[in-house]
């Protein structure tokens, strides 16, 4: 028996979009999981294309089955609950199961599919041409690398073997250089007097990690007078080493971080709705109509105050007019770096930072618009959409979902409660309140 998996596969047409099996390579078959993105070839012309796996399998006759490539992620990106997101999405709005799942992934999480060309064999026996191009990219080339005078002779390499195509993922998101020690910090000194007597440019960059094993490379050339041809002369002497790291984003940081515990008073109507809520926390829809200054905002407060007191998390939603950094205030001065803000306005590398902190559990009240109900929100506790009734919800591309509605499928699916909010509720959701699918609740005094 062989492991496969099935898989959806980006950039195809919804007509050929669905579910398609490759069998696993025996390097990955410890690592691969459901919700994990893999590189797989498809078509004819064996076109590499990124995909998400779906499910696992087993499967005797794999005789018409090809291998999967590459397993970009090292665990899961799209968990249980979000896979079902996918199916929802591609079932009911129409779209193709990858892109659902960039609806539900943010686009700064994306990768990006790089091809090289390795030789099989040393480079000496290569033409002169091609060699000298190999060695200039440290022995692997893009095709797009290859002139034009040189494409008959490289397509002649890769057809009899000589050289491999070699495909992998990388990272589409913003990455630091960071230049490390890779000598004993003891041995410095000594390596510095050792160098001959012109590299004095290599004496300047190797005395900044004096007291530092590591640093950025922008950091390093500034504080050496360094230029880059010395970073690489250093590399190729194995003294330092370079690794590329994630940039962190906040476009949030000015405003102040505080966690402010003082216990919220409720008037009697609103400690009526709270305690009614706390009552009913299963996967039950709560319709709070309020008007105008009636407090809606305190009960959601401490709605949230008693979820993160049992160690479960929040998303709590606005309309995009909402989103001022006034309510932002309100949220972090209260629950200071426990929030994370998400939605379309931000940069993309930005929102994937935001994304994984709440992911982590580093961040478990996730402020944000639409988007941000589809956030990883770990042991989430509670869903609130404050101003349910405004049409911002409503997303205008495709997939053209409803956040309510997809808050609902959560709510319902993982079993926790989903509390609206509105001075004027939709005609939808004062519907399903008379009908009783709604749990209604209501604030008539400022």
């Amino acid at each position: 028996m062989a492991l496969c998996v099935s898989v959806a596969v980006d950039d195809i047409i919804s007509r050929i979009d669905k579910p398609y099996d490759y069998v696993v390579p025996s390097r990955f078959a410890d690592k691969i999981q459901a919700g994990m993105r893999a590189i797989v070839p498809f078509s004819r012309n064996n076109i590499s294309k990124k995909a998400l796996v779906l499910e696992l399998f087993e499967k005797e006759d794999v005789s018409g089955l090809k291998e999967l490539i590459d397993l970009f992620d090292s665990e899961v990106v799209v968990d249980y609950m979000r896979l079902k997101l996918v199916r929802l999405l591609k079932k009911r709005y129409f779209v193709t199961y990858y892109s659902a799942l960039k609806t539900v992934v943010p686009r700064g999480v994306d990768f990006r599919i790089d091809e090289f060309y390795v030789p099989t064999v040393p480079l000496e026996n290569i033409s002169e041409p091609l060699c000298t191009l190999f060695e200039k990219k440290r022995g692997r080339v893009r095709k797009s690398d290859v002139p034009t005078k040189l494409r008959t002779v490289f397509d002649r390499c890769v057809f009899e073997g000589i050289l491999q195509k070699d495909v992998y993922g990388s990272s589409g998101g913003q990455c630091e250089k960071r230049l490390f020690l890779n000598i004993p910090k003891g041995d410095v000194e000594r390596v510095m007097t050792e160098l001959g007597p012109h590299s004095e440019k290599q004496r300047d960059l190797m005395a900044v990690f004096l007291d530092s094993d590591e640093m950025s490379e922008k950091d390093a050339l500034y504080y050496s007078g360094c230029g880059k041809s010395t970073v690489s002369t250093l590399l190729k002497k194995g003294i330092i080493g370079v690794k590329k790291t994630p940039v962190e984003h906040d476009p949030y940081k000015d405003i102040p971080r505080a966690y402010d515990s003082t216990p919220i008073k409720l008037t009697d109507a609103q400690l009526a709705v709270y305690s009614e809520i706390l009552n009913d926390m299963g996967g039950v829809t709560h319709l709070i109509h309020g008007v105008t200054g009636s407090g809606k905002t305190l009960v959601y407060m401490s709605l949230i105050d008693k979820v993160l007191s049992r160690g479960k998390s929040v998303i709590f939603m606005v309309p995009e007019i909402s989103l001022t950094p006034q309510t932002l205030a309100r949220f972090y001065s209260r629950y200071g770096d426990s929030v994370a803000v998400i939605h379309s306005g931000l940069a993309p590398a930005a929102r994937a930072d935001e994304w994984r902190r709440v992911r982590r559990g580093d961040a478990r009240v996730v402020v944000g618009t639409r988007s941000a109900v589809f956030s990883p929100a770990e042991n989430l506790g509670m869903i609130i959409i404050d101003e349910e009734h405004e049409p911002s919800y409503k997303s205008e591309s495709a997939p053209r979902y409803h956040a309510r509605d997809i808050a609902g499928f959560i709510s319902r699916s993982a079993g926790v409660p989903l509390v609206l909010g509105s001075a004027t509720p939709s005609v939808e959701s004062r519907y399903r309140a008379q009908t009783g699918a709604y749990k209604y609740h209501r604030l008539d005094t400022r």
